[in-house]
């Protein structure tokens, strides 16, 4: 038996936190996900200023779960996270 990986390239990811253009007074950032049926994870990255003109990149990791914390030093950031399985990945969804 072969087994297929369902295509979630035109799928949606929704971003629940943080929102755009969020100040934070803490350094600890909590990003969750809505859960996307078919996704065997998520590739979350950061860059400063923005992905358009990168000074730092500052994570580029996938996650397993819906929910996942990292810190940064004070700044401006860009985030963004798309599913992804073996096979397929959707668009990114990006928070400034």
């Amino acid at each position: 038996d072969e087994v297929f990986e369902k295509d979630i390239s035109d799928r949606k990811l929704i971003l629940f936190t943080p929102s755009n253009n969020q100040v934070f007074d803490v350094y600890s950032i909590l990003v969750t996900l809505e859960e996307l049926e078919d996704a065997d994870g998520y590739e979350l990255q950061v860059a400063s200023p923005d992905f358009g003109t990168i000074e730092e990149f500052v994570l580029d990791t996938t996650i397993r779960n819906t929910t996942f914390r990292f810190t940064v030093e004070p700044g401006t950031y860009q985030l963004r996270v798309r599913a992804v399985n073996s096979a397929y990945e959707t668009a990114y969804t990006t928070v400034s």
